[in-house]
């Protein structure tokens, strides 16, 4: 059985790890001018889904933090934006 803890650190990783894959994905494929329209997309459907669709769909139990949940998908977008600057400048 898989404590709590252990539950949410991976949720958490999930939300970090497929918002950067979802910005990056975006970035290869359509190139750097894609960045910030994903970005401002990425954060309406996350907000939507952690802070409608969960309360509507998900048990109190699944649900856990909709706010910590919507901060660590920015956190991921945030990262993939950072190093995709970064590299720009180096």
């Amino acid at each position: 059985m898989i404590e709590d803890k252990e539950f949410n650190q991976v949720a958490q990783l999930s939300h970090f790890g497929g918002a950067c894959a979802i910005i990056y994905g975006l970035i290869v494929l359509c190139g750097s001018s894609a960045m910030w329209p994903a970005v401002i997309v990425l954060a309406i459907v996350c907000g939507i889904k952690e802070f409608w669709y969960d309360y509507h769909y998900e048990t109190t139990e699944v649900r856990g933090s909709s706010l910590l949940d919507f901060a660590m998908y920015m956190a991921g977008a945030a990262f993939a934006v950072g190093t995709v600057l970064l590299k720009s400048i180096l």
